[in-house]
This record gives structure tokens, C-alpha cells and sequence, in this order.
């Protein structure tokens, strides 16, 4: 069975000095580059397109469990030391799988997660703008994808991406019958209850 619940925003995890993560500013688009390696926690992707999100040598290093990227591999894996949850409320909870939904309350995380989807979505284009969508990451012990929606209403659903190492376990599914959801939520239907986050 699936519980609901009220959404809260979680604190993020301890960045201490040795494995403190990349400062950048993502307030201004730059120029696409090719990240031959993404480092997601255990996981090493090859992405399939270039996006303009910061790396060294085309190389990535992510952190999976909150969304930062980091200079070098062992200092995310210092970093994963320290951080080993996902720091965020779920509104929504699987029992038989333990896979959850969460919301993304801070701008420069959904930011990430866009620029993230661009590396396997070719028609990826809107990164930077994106203050006035709702995210919410899908995860379990890791975040393993996300889908974003206006937060006017507009669209029940504007991106969906799971990320390739945790494709084939019905995630993409699961992301869009909770954006239908939520979408029957805002425009006050019954929605199965809960109450809209946005």
C-alpha cells in the first residue's frame, strides 16, 4: 500500500572541508560541454549528450543522495562518508519496494537535476529557468530520476528522466501516474488525498 504525506523540506547534509562540493553559479547558461564520465555515487554512466553543467576533464562526480557535484572522485567519496540519506520529506511511499517521492525545495538542486537529465535527454533545453516548476526526485537509497511540472498548472507533467542505471524498474511510471496525481489535486479532485505542495 502507499502512504501520503505532508511535504517538508529536509536539511541538507554536512559539507565538511576536505569534500566540500563545486561552488558555481548556475545563473547564467553556458556553453554545452561533453562529460565523456559521470560518477553518480557507485555508478559510472556515459552520458549520451553534452550539457552546459561545470566538470573537470569531462568528468563528473555527483552525489546521489543530495544533488552536488564535486572536484574529484575521492572527494565525493569522502563526501558520501558523511552523507548517506537523502535529505528530503517523502510525500509518497511504496511499502513492498520502499521507493519514495519527494519534492525539491531549493532552486539550485533542480537546476542540477535539469542539467543532470540533459546528458540523456537530446530535447533537454530548459535548465536555468526553472523557479516556477514543482520537482520531485523518485529514490530509495539513492535519487534514481525526477519529473518537473509548471507550478501555473498548465501541464501535469513538463520532464521526466530516470537515469540509465536504474532504468527497467517501472520509475518512469510510477513518476507520471504521481504527476497525474498531483495534477488532479491542484484542480480539486479527489486525488486519492494528500494535499498539493506547490
Amino acid at each position: 500500500s502507499a502512504e501520503f504525506g505532508a511535504a517538508s523540506a529536509g536539511a541538507f547534509c554536512y559539507k565538511c572541508a576536505p569534500c566540500r562540493p563545486i561552488q558555481m553559479s548556475l545563473a547564467r547558461p553556458a556553453l554545452a560541454r561533453k562529460i565523456s564520465i559521470l560518477n553518480y555515487g557507485a555508478h559510472q554512466l556515459r552520458p549520451a549528450y553534452s550539457s552546459p553543467i561545470p566538470a573537470i576533464d569531462g568528468i563528473l562526480n555527483v552525489c546521489p543522495h543530495c544533488i552536488t557535484t564535486h572536484p574529484t572522485l575521492r572527494s565525493l567519496q569522502l563526501h558520501m562518508e558523511r552523507c548517506s540519506t537523502v535529505p528530503y520529506s517523502a510525500l509518497y511511499e511504496e511499502a513492498a519496494t520502499g521507493v519514495r517521492i519527494a519534492a525539491v525545495p531549493d532552486l539550485q538542486t533542480k537546476q542540477l537535476l535539469c542539467l543532470l537529465g540533459r546528458l540523456f535527454i537530446r530535447s533537454k533545453t530548459l535548465f536555468y529557468e526553472v523557479a516556477n516548476y514543482d520537482v520531485y526526485i523518485v529514490y530509495g537509497r539513492e535519487v534514481m530520476g525526477y519529473f518537473s511540472r509548471p507550478q501555473d498548472g498548465s501541464y501535469s507533467l513538463s520532464c521526466i528522466a530516470v537515469w540509465p542505471c536504474f532504468a527497467r524498474q517501472g520509475l518512469g511510471s510510477l513518476l507520471i501516474d504521481f504527476s497525474y496525481l498531483k495534477a488532479t489535486q491542484g484542480r480539486g479532485g479527489d486525488g486519492g488525498g494528500g494535499s498539493d505542495s506547490s
